[in-house]
């Protein structure tokens, strides 16, 4: 708080005088955060001189943001969020967000696109805007060039290469400015929707997930060879929307460790049996739907 207000403990003066009353409320006319919410219109002065004690009450509740820098700091009960006064003929209180909650609801209006999600928090207002020179070298640069492109063109990609090289922010990239651009759009952390759907067998659910995931408009298929591999999630999940998305010219892109060649070995060995068959299957639509795009370099966890 700018200044020191005269804070009067109630419990033991339960009915403070006169002289108390006009004291506070005239200390907290000359506080600067109650001279703003007079003069944007939220209250009036004479409501200050009515019930000074309940905007002292709500100034000592605003503390934690007077000197706050970001939402990483916020002490709020509420993260991001105030109570904010209003007098429309009676004092009440309104959750209000702050200057910073306001950015990051805006930055990350575009989720509300998605059907299903599991991009990291850190990654949901990026996009290819968010990404300079300072990220990478020539190559990479290239590469978000060529991918960027592919975006445009409506085509899938197969982002491929070692840990932490940012495919996984490449991909959430190019989700968020297809959800900006009004799609409805599925981000999916394969080992984890794998091991969801297998959760939801008994009650049948998981017919209901996966076909919502063939017809979105962007998909990403995000970790694909880290999941444990089995006919079922190979035959019953992936292969049915890769067919709906394949038939209906609907873009997948998919990020993995593993090369195709690899990815193809990944399929091939299930819990039952090898299936050659069975994992060329796959691999011949993800071929066609996506191109294989390498991404190298070092770790890049810690600066994109």
């Amino acid at each position: 708080m700018e200044q020191q207000l005269k804070r009067i403990n109630i419990m033991e003066s339960p009915q403070p005088s006169a002289e108390e009353k006009q004291q506070l409320s005239a200390s907290l006319l000359e506080e600067p955060k109650v001279k703003a919410l007079i003069k944007d219109g939220y209250i009036s002065a004479k409501t200050v001189m009515k019930s000074p004690y309940r905007l002292q009450a709500w100034l000592h509740a605003l503390s934690p943001c007077i000197r706050c820098a970001g939402l990483n700091m916020c002490g709020q009960k509420t993260k991001g969020y105030f109570m904010n006064l209003i007098d429309d003929g009676m004092i009440r209180e309104e959750l209000t967000p702050c200057k910073y909650m306001k950015t990051k609801l805006k930055d990350e209006a575009h989720c509300a696109n998605f059907t299903y999600s599991d991009i990291s928090p850190k990654y949901r207002s990026i996009g290819f805007s968010s990404i300079t020179a300072r990220d990478g070298g020539d190559a990479y640069l290239n590469t978000v060039m060529k991918l960027q492109d592919l975006f445009e063109e409506g085509k899938g990609a197969y982002i491929y290469g070692p840990m932490g090289t940012g495919k996984t922010y490449l991909a959430a990239c190019a989700a968020n400015d297809a959800a900006r651009q009004g799609k409805k759009c599925a981000f999916l952390h394969w080992p984890s929707f794998t091991a969801k759907m297998q959760s939801l067998v008994k009650t049948g659910e998981w017919e209901e997930t996966v076909r919502k995931m063939t017809y979105v408009g962007f998909l990403v298929i995000d970790d694909i060879g880290a999941e444990s591999i089995s006919e079922w999630n190979r035959d019953q999940i992936l292969q049915p929307i890769l067919v709906y998305r394949y038939e209906h010219d609907l873009p997948v892109w998919f990020t993995s460790n593993y090369d195709p060649d690899t990815l193809t070995v990944h399929f091939t060995y299930t819990k039952n049996k090898n299936d050659e068959t069975g994992a060329q299957r796959v691999m011949e639509r993800i071929r066609h739907m996506a191109e294989a795009v390498p991404l190298s370099g070092n770790d890049r966890r810690n600066t994109l």
